[in-house]
């Protein structure tokens, strides 16, 4: 025998390494072992497997064998490793519901295995194990292929359609068949995901086989399409039973397209170990997940109101509630002269999908006893944070008398103002806020303040005739559309000091952007003789989510009868769509004469027990605000609201 040169032995050896190391992305046991024997680097065999794509599951014998070989107790752990990856990846194993196992029963399947058992007689033994194993609640199919050598690359059935378990059934049909045919996996993955678009949970597909597509099928294009196609959320895991070299590329292939697992076995111990991993384990009860908590507003629970004339009289104390989208809630509390109050909203707004535009403002807002909103704050908040916004109000009182606080939350806009619409939820789940009162001082001598006005809810008539009539002093609350003009009356004497404050809130509407979002309220007051001496109006531009205040005075000159008005038009754009009515914006009406302004009626503060829920001319300072929802009264003053963000 001739003699080889060591130079061409080492050749060789880098040669085979070399296919090993680069001619596959999976590996089988028998890899290992090869590189194990060619004493390759252990670190170098331990990244080839971890990057190899392959779940390797070893029995007692697997592990006796790769340490013959000269396997450490690293590369056997960076093995086992890979098995618990596959069933670590991918979603809750409690979720899969519906699983569609494929059988391959093609004639090679009648091979001998190393322990002198054939391959089809272990895979039926160790799949009649596993269906014992199966929950009950699980839904299965039972695709077959290659029983029928006469039906060639059509040789596929449906053997158990997709439904509620019969483990003794799906055991006989397992045992029934025998390997004579073709293996056509690509069109067998297109029957099992057929069944799996039944499914209305988690769908999953196992296939067992133990060599390569021979029907000119494209099974990893079919398997990437059903992962889309028919939502197989769990993967295609693949089992290679006792396969070549040369099929472990395309089942690699079709695991991976199907975002699965390969999981290479050798004999039987390893085929059962497998199923087990890539099913029951997947199928068992996962651990219960504590539910997500969700923000909670502190504060006691009294019902706020809708407007002004239903305000609670309410102590300083924090209170909790919910803001929908274009909604203000009022409350009203009794203050002395030079005491201080704050007002602070703490609200967490409810996530909701507005495209582009997800911008939502809250604002927070203090009145004095003549209805004058006297200080406002505001935050926009854009997209969807986690957590609260925070906004206070603070205002000193000049006079004893009730003051009210609104804490209010705007539609969905864009950061110019903007009304835009919500893609999903359409109706967005409302805001939880806490209201905190805070009321510093010293209290007068006379100890309660004065107390708040009547308030009664009386809608205003339609001309002078039908005027609603008011007795001073009080607060007449309705509401007004676009359009309307509603009349009051109240009777007066000569010489008294009048004064008629409104409170306004905008409906809520879009315009065409040439003349854009504007309303203009007017308030006129008239004497007995229906003759006008006081007139002022207010523009207001977007939607803003608070009242907007206006105030008349007028020293009376006849006795009998004042009247006053209140009314709204459209200033803006035409309103869009044109088929689309504002609902109605909601307003107060306060009338004072003569020595009311020292009210005498009372009402009785809430004190608001926690656990259940309660029923229930001051100018701002001047000041140049680019806010874009801050109102002033004023003649033909504009309230214009943009949603610039705050500092």
């Amino acid at each position: 025998m001739k003699k080889r040169s060591p130079f061409l032995v080492t050749l060789l050896v880098f040669a085979i390494c070399g296919s090993l190391l680069h001619a596959a992305e999976v590996l089988t046991q028998q890899d290992v072992i090869k590189l194990l024997e060619l004493k390759i680097p252990e670190q170098t065999i331990i990244d080839k497997v971890k990057d190899s794509g392959t779940a390797f599951v070893l029995g007692t014998e697997d592990i006796a064998r790769l340490k013959k070989a000269g396997a450490s107790d690293a590369v056997i752990a960076a093995m086992q490793a890979t098995a618990a990856s596959a069933t670590a990846t991918g979603n809750a194993a409690s979720e899969i519901t519906d699983l569609a196992l494929i059988i391959d029963y093609s004639g090679s399947m009648n091979a001998k295995m190393k322990d002198g058992a054939s391959k089809v007689t272990s895979a039926k033994k160790c799949m009649s194990d596993l269906i014992d194993k199966l929950p009950n609640d699980l839904n299965v199919a039972l695709i077959i292929y290659g029983t029928n050598k006469k039906r060639g690359c059509e040789d596929i059935d449906v053997a158990q359609p997709l439904g509620p378990i019969d483990k003794a059934t799906l055991k006989a049909k397992v045992a029934g068949y025998n390997a004579t045919g073709m293996t056509p996996i690509a069109a067998s993955l297109e029957v099992a995901g057929k069944e799996l678009s039944k499914s209305k949970g988690g769908p999953a597909i196992v296939l067992v086989t133990d060599g390569a597509e021979s029907c000119h099928g494209d099974p990893a294009g079919v398997a990437a399409k059903l992962a889309v196609q028919f939502g197989v959320k769990f993967g295609i895991n693949v089992i290679g039973f006792g396969i070549e070299p040369q099929e472990k590329a395309q089942l690699a292939d079709i695991a991976d397209k199907g975002h699965g697992k390969l999981l290479t076995v050798e004999n039987a111990n390893e085929l059962a170990g497998a199923l087990q991993k890539v099913v029951a384990e997947k199928v068992a009860p996962a651990p219960k997940q504590r539910e997500s908590k969700g923000y909670e507003a502190g504060g006691q629970a009294v019902k706020a109101g809708a407007f002004f004339g239903d305000a609670p009289v309410v102590r300083a104390a924090d209170y909790k509630g919910e803001l929908a989208m274009k909604e203000a809630k009022f409350y009203q509390v009794m203050l002395h002269k030079g005491q201080e109050l704050r007002a602070i909203g703490i609200i967490q707004k409810t996530p909701y999908d507005g495209g582009y535009y997800a911008v939502q403002t809250f604002v927070v807002a203090i009145y004095n006893k003549d209805l004058a909103q006297v200080t406002r704050e505001k935050m926009d908040v854009d997209g969807n944070p986690t957590d609260p916004a925070t906004v206070r109000a603070t205002w000193t009182a000049e006079v004893d008398g009730p003051a009210y606080i609104t804490i209010a939350a705007s539609d969905n806009h864009d950061k110019g103002g903007e009304p835009k619409d919500v893609y999903k939820p359409k109706d967005p789940k409302p805001s939880p806020y806490t209201l905190k009162i805070k009321i510093e001082g010293e209290m007068a001598d006379t100890g309660e303040p004065a107390a708040s006005l009547a308030r009664v809810a009386t809608a205003g008539g339609a001309g002078f005739s039908s005027a609603a009539e008011l007795k001073a002093p009080s607060v007449a609350t309705s509401d007004l559309k676009i359009g309307e003009t509603a009349f009051y009356k109240f009777p007066v004497k000569k010489g008294d000091p009048v004064q008629v404050s409104a409170a306004v809130q905008k409906p809520w509407y879009n315009a065409m952007m040439s003349g854009g979002i504007k309303a203009t309220f007017t308030l006129t007051l008239y004497d007995d003789d229906q003759v006008q001496v006081g007139q002022k109006k207010i523009v207001v531009e977007k939607n803003p989510p608070d009242a907007q205040s206006l105030s008349v005075a007028w020293p009376a000159t006849v006795s009998g009868n004042a009247y006053a008005s209140v009314s709204a038009i459209n200033s803006g754009g035409d309103i869009y769509p044109n088929n689309f009515q504002p609902a109605p914006g909601r307003f107060s009406l306060q009338v004072t004469t003569g020595d009311s302004a020292s009210p005498g009626s009372t009402e009785k503060v809430i004190e608001s027990p926690s656990g259940s829920e309660s029923t229930a001319t001051a100018p701002p300072a001047e000041k140049k605000s680019t806010d874009p929802f801050t109102g002033a009264e004023a003649e033909d003053t504009k309230v214009s609201p943009s949603a610039s963000p705050s500092p």
